[in-house]
């Protein structure tokens, strides 16, 4: 017995074609991604994030987010990249990276 998901998907693709667009969207990233996964949903799953969820075996979350992006027009971006990570050493020790940079002149 096949799924509603199967169906869908079988009429239009084949297992080859289903690969291809799973590898595409492995090496994007981003807003780019979730632009490429919302145009995929709407094509072959009828714009159903939970049905590219079983078809294609992306994030439910992020092809509804993509398909609200591409409604609205608006990219949402992440602040996460500029919060987080470590500081530069010169940042957490000024004073001695001041003397280095003394001696090195």
């Amino acid at each position: 017995m096949a799924t509603i998901s199967s169906l869908a998907y079988s009429a239009t693709a084949d297992a080859g074609h289903l690969d291809d667009l799973k590898h595409a969207a492995s090496e994007m990233l981003g807003a780019e991604r979730r632009a490429f996964q919302a145009a995929m949903a709407l094509k072959y799953c009828a714009g159903s994030p939970r049905q590219a969820e079983a078809v294609f075996g992306w994030s439910r979350q992020a092809v509804e987010l993509g398909l609200h992006e591409k409604r609205r027009g608006v990219v949402c971006v992440s602040a996460r990249p500029v919060f987080c990570g470590d500081k530069l050493w010169e940042e957490k020790h000024p004073d001695v990276a001041n003397v280095l940079w003394a001696l090195a002149q």
